[in-house]
């Protein structure tokens, strides 16, 4: 059965053109790729169509791209700042009552 649905903006024909702007910039942000493929295409499109395409022309080349090592830094820690306030969140409030009864003396 043939797929449906609109054809997709960043096609097979862009994966050299998109394996090409990664290769020459190996530490550039999706920011930097996405404005030099507009440059070079004069497409403009959005960050995830840009990922989905990027992951298809590398998996087509065999090859897995890594993260910037600067925007890995700061993932990791928003992750921790996240988890830390979530934590806060459900950790359960001590009462008064709660507490243990002081041992006599």
């Amino acid at each position: 059965m043939p797929k449906t649905g609109r054809p997709k903006k960043i096609g097979p024909g862009h994966h050299p053109l998109l394996r090409e702007i990664m290769t020459a910039k190996p530490l550039a942000s999706m920011e930097e790729i996405g404005a030099e493929f507009m440059r070079r295409t004069g497409l403009r499109v959005h960050r995830n169509t840009l990922a989905d395409a990027m992951a298809d022309a590398m998996a087509e080349a065999g090859i897995k791209r890594t993260q910037n090592p600067r925007t890995a830094a700061e993932n990791r820690s928003r992750s921790r700042l996240i988890s830390r306030d979530a934590m806060a969140m459900v950790r359960p409030i001590a009462h008064r009552t709660q507490r243990p009864a002081m041992p006599a003396h």
